[in-house]
């Protein structure tokens, strides 16, 4: 019997069927998978900023936390968020209106407090 990520194990130490280690192994590795492609895309997409920070490190050898900021804000690109994800709570700060659209109203279920008929509605 095999355990997770193919690491043999013994009978008792796993209460899961071959078919239920079958499926951790395989969302595992999509796991993994999908890590090392994201880890793949912001390394070419923001290329500019490693080959930045590599030149530096040739020059400087070390470098501090300060150093490593400004090299990144030189670089500061929009922030992209993928489809089907919310933006952390409090992005905005404290006092500013936000100009995405507004959560639902508990009262209404459609984002608005009242709103009046259409006509012909």
């Amino acid at each position: 019997r095999q355990s997770m990520l193919g690491v043999p194990s013994l009978p008792a130490e796993l209460p899961h069927s071959e078919d239920t280690i079958r499926e951790i192994d395989l969302e595992i590795r999509r796991i993994i998978d999908e890590a090392s492609q994201t880890a793949h895309e912001v390394l070419t997409n923001r290329r500019d900023v490693l080959d930045h920070m590599a030149r530096e490190l040739m020059e400087v050898e070390v470098m501090d936390a300060d150093h490593l900021k400004r090299i990144l804000d030189e670089h500061k690109t929009v922030p992209q968020i993928k489809p089907g994800t919310h933006a952390a709570p409090g992005a905005a700060s404290a006092g500013e209106e936000s100009s995405g659209p507004r959560p639902a109203s508990p009262a209404t279920g459609d984002g608005a407090e009242s709103r009046e008929p259409a006509e012909g509605a």
